[in-house]
């Protein structure tokens, strides 16, 4: 089925990926915009939970866990976390992630493996979720979602992130695509390019997204763009095109600027 074999895909990509993803995309000074994308985006999806005051908290899941990138600091900040991964290997390097952590707190993380539109867990189970990186890669946008609002209690919020189909960034992917296919081009891959290339990525358009958003029953919390890429400029001049990309984070919850972010965040409310 092609469901199936999308899962697949991404599995045997994220499986490649897991032993090296953190140190490039989470280094401690970004080189490049994609790093500092990466960067921003763990900053923004903290930001958002910690909204919320610092009321005791419950349990939250962490879908698309990856090898642990959150795990450390939402343990800090008092949460039980559930993470879930489609990949196996990922899952084993998000398990020695929490290795140095004082064993009470240990004790709070629990790893498996999962996917967002089959979650084995109970219904209102958990006090949050976070979402992130995963939304572009699901079958049904509508199941995945679905799936979040039953295991989340009444009042529970939800972090969610998606790639934004109305930025510059898409468009020049769209674009390379489409020369690629009309040139017939060929090219010698690498294993890590032929594995990337075998992953579909379907970005959404925002204001869809949070119409489907509501009619789950969420209630729209807080939202922005972010990933400011110039896609010329960050081709033939990373440096400016970071430093630019750094100026552009101001704009994220612009309404008339913020669509040129390559991504999206929202949070979200359970009803």
């Amino acid at each position: 089925m092609a469901e199936n074999k999308q899962l697949e895909h991404v599995r045997d990509f994220f499986d490649y990926d897991s032993i090296k993803y953190r140190t490039q995309r989470y280094p401690v000074e970004p080189r490049t915009c994609d790093q500092f994308s990466y960067l921003a985006r763990k900053a923004y999806v903290l930001e958002m939970l910690d909204q919320d005051g610092p009321k005791e908290k419950g349990k939250i899941l962490d879908i698309g866990c990856g090898p642990g990138i959150y795990a450390k600091d939402l343990l800090a900040r008092g949460w039980e976390v559930w993470g879930i991964d489609l990949s196996p290997k990922m899952i084993e390097v998000a398990a020695q992630s929490i290795s140095d952590v004082p064993e009470p707190d240990r004790q709070r993380a629990h790893f498996s493996v999962g996917q967002v539109d089959a979650l084995t867990f109970d219904a209102e189970f958990f006090d949050a979720v976070i979402c992130i990186g995963v939304l572009s890669y699901v079958e049904s946008l509508e199941n995945s979602l679905s799936e979040i609002s039953r295991v989340l209690k009444p009042g529970g919020r939800a972090v969610l992130q998606l790639s934004n189909k109305i930025s510059p960034f898409e468009f020049e992917v769209s674009l390379k695509r489409w020369i690629k296919n009309i040139l017939g081009i060929d090219r010698n891959l690498g294993e890590e390019d032929r594995l990337e290339e075998r992953v579909r990525c379907t970005p959404y358009i925002p204001a869809r997204f949070r119409q489907v958003c509501r009619q789950m029953g969420f209630i729209l919390r807080d939202h922005r763009y972010y990933d400011f890429r110039l896609p010329v400029l960050n081709r033939f001049s990373p440096g400016t095109a970071l430093a630019v990309g750094k100026r552009m984070e101001s704009f994220g919850r612009s309404s008339s600027i913020g669509w040129l972010g390559a991504c999206y965040i929202v949070k979200l409310e359970k009803r």
